[in-house]
């Protein structure tokens, strides 16, 4: 009897099994990699809501106005609904602003943000 070329059975059902352990974990990695790159993508939108929070309390004391000790809102940036919490805390000639932004409110993708600034005197003498 003559024997015919090829694969077997189970040498294919082995590769096909291989095939599909590999596949399985590259797609489980993507994943991963995906999930990464959109928290890391929040996590810098939420601190471009912190700068520029932070900035418009510098400028609305630069300016004069009557800067808020503690104030929050929510504004929308990047497709997401964002909260954010600022607190001051004057001491002497330095003033504490920390400012939390959170997603939708969500406490665990909260942010922290806090920045350190001198006060000028607003009657001082030169």
């Amino acid at each position: 009897m003559k024997q015919t070329e090829g694969f077997t059975l189970l040498e294919v059902l082995l590769a096909l099994a291989i095939f599909a352990v590999v596949s399985l974990t590259l797609a489980n990695s993507l994943g991963i990699t995906v999930n990464g790159t959109a928290r890391v993508q929040q996590q810098q939108l939420a601190l471009w809501v912190a700068d520029n929070q932070l900035i418009d309390q510098q400028l609305s004391q630069a300016t004069g106005d009557q800067a808020t000790s503690n104030s929050e809102g929510d504004i929308s940036m990047g497709g997401y609904r964002w909260h954010w919490q600022l607190t001051s805390h004057n001491a002497d000639q330095l003033t504490s602003q920390q400012l939390r932004v959170s997603l939708d409110g969500d406490r665990a993708s909260e942010l922290w943000r806090t920045l350190l600034s001198s006060v000028n005197a607003p009657n001082a003498e030169k």
